[in-house]
């Protein structure tokens, strides 16, 4: 089968790519409805979220749900990472 090194390179590698794939989605869904962006902050943690934040502010909407999962997504590409590291030392 695999061993563990295999695997948590395979959550490091999965982590990345959703991370990134959300971001973009993520991106092009805020400007869909009408939200300004500065595209070289988008990678930014953080930025979106609080951009987000602001605009359902405006439309009476809550934005705990989106943050949350997005703020989880992040996490798990920051451990991903980690682990990925010390397994590379």
């Amino acid at each position: 089968m695999y061993n563990i090194e295999t695997l948590m390179i395979i959550w490091f590698g999965v982590s990345v790519l959703v991370e990134i794939i959300t971001t973009i989605y993520f991106y092009y869904w805020l400007r869909r409805q009408g939200v300004k962006l500065i595209f070289s902050l988008s990678g930014v943690p953080g930025y979106m979220e609080r951009v987000y934040r602001e605009w359902c502010h405006s439309q009476g909407r809550s934005s705990i749900g989106i943050i949350i999962m997005r703020s989880i997504l992040l996490l798990n590409c920051i451990m991903a990472g980690i682990v990925f590291i010390m397994l590379s030392n």
